[in-house]
């Protein structure tokens, strides 16, 4: 690959990076290669914004590439106080028309999110379920209210709750392992349990669980504990989420920090929008023509692993099916589904604001209008 660019690239001399010389060590090929490869050196890459027009090319704002190579053709999704339904990605803008009266994602930016680590929420559980810390008092009222409606979590136990609320029926799980964790739990149950053969997944996450929005009868015990089955994960989450432009967009990525499309050449910096079209190009001419090249292979590695997370997933899922379920039928929403319940609120559109469904659900937890 690097004398060459691979079997692909052979034949462009951009590519070749290294030659051999006659003592049958390799440098670099030429000076602008050094001075190239000198200037990528310590580059952080960011998540970038992508523009998103109507389809007469309009501006409409702008979107992080991670939350757009997440939707599907056809989603809806929140954009500057306005719902828009995506039309089609393209490499360097997203196209969306205005959408009325439909669920829409909240964006979520990578910056705001945290950093729950499944060792962390196993010691959490470990407190509540007994632990002398000061904070444990403060939260006296609000266990007391989940261990009369529901239950507390406990360690060693999946904590699952089936909830009516707002008109709809949810299943919520506290498996306590982080909310990027249970996205990917939400999105795997969601094709195991057949949610998303009858529309599109509601759902939502947080740091302690997550909640599925139900169009049918309540799953069974052992069909929920099926669900969790660790193996096979890849094929099932590529039914979910579109996998070939999560892996389109993470070649962007690894494309610039291996030099094959420099940030700055001859000590200009490219744009943004010509780099990726530039890396979308690359992409389709190796996927084509040489697609054992290392670079591909890179990029499915980093979109399973990190952008689906898909070993820690298996992990998971391996844990939580040798865990025995406490499901509880709680008749009203309890303090540990209000989050949870909160973002779904945040994507139903309707003549009422947010604020009036957030006091009903307070309402419904016993809390008045507090």
């Amino acid at each position: 690959m690097l004398e060459r660019g691979g079997s692909a690239l052979a034949r462009y001399p951009e590519f070749a990076r290294l030659r051999a010389d006659g003592d049958g060590r390799w440098r670099p090929a030429s000076r602008a290669v050094a001075r190239d490869h000198r200037l990528a050196i310590g580059t952080l890459l960011g998540d970038e914004l992508i523009p998103v027009r109507s389809p007469a090319g309009r501006a409409l704002g702008e979107l992080e590439e991670r939350f757009l190579a997440r939707l599907r053709p056809g989603e809806a999704f929140r954009l500057g106080g306005e719902v828009y339904r995506l039309l089609a990605l393209r490499e360097d803008h997203a196209v969306a028309r205005p959408a009325r009266r439909e669920r829409a994602v909240v964006p979520r930016w990578l910056g705001g999110r945290m950093a729950l680590t499944p060792e962390l929420g196993e010691t959490m559980l470990e407190v509540l379920a007994g632990g002398d810390e000061p904070e444990l008092a403060l939260a006296a009222p609000l266990l007391a209210e989940q261990a009369r409606g529901s239950a507390c979590p406990r360690p060693g136990e999946l904590l699952v709750e089936l909830i009516e609320a707002e008109g709809e029926r949810v299943l919520c799980l506290y498996p306590f392992a982080g909310r990027e964790l249970h996205a990917g739990l939400a999105a795997l149950l969601g094709v195991r349990l057949g949610l998303l053969a009858v529309g599109p997944l509601a759902f939502a996450a947080d740091e302690r669980g997550l909640l599925l929005g139900l169009a049918g009868a309540w799953p069974e015990a052992e069909r929920l504990r099926a669900a969790l089955a660790a193996e096979p994960l890849a094929e099932e989450l590529a039914a979910a989420v579109d996998l070939s432009t999560l892996e389109r967009r993470r070649f962007h990525a690894v494309a610039q920090i291996a030099g094959l499309v420099p940030r700055a050449r001859g000590g200009a910096r490219r744009s943004a929008r010509h780099l990726r079209l530039s890396t979308a190009l690359l992409y389709e001419v190796l996927r084509r023509h040489d697609p054992e090249h290392p670079m591909l292979g890179q990029a499915r590695r980093e979109t399973l692993e990190e952008e689906l997370a898909l070993r820690r997933l298996a992990a998971l899922c391996a844990r939580l099916r040798e865990q025995p379920l406490r499901i509880c039928r709680p008749p009203r929403p309890t303090p540990l589904a209000a989050p949870l319940l909160s973002e779904r609120l945040r994507a139903v559109l309707g003549p009422d604001r947010l604020e009036d469904r957030a006091r009903r659900l307070a309402a419904a937890l016993g809390a008045g209008d507090g």
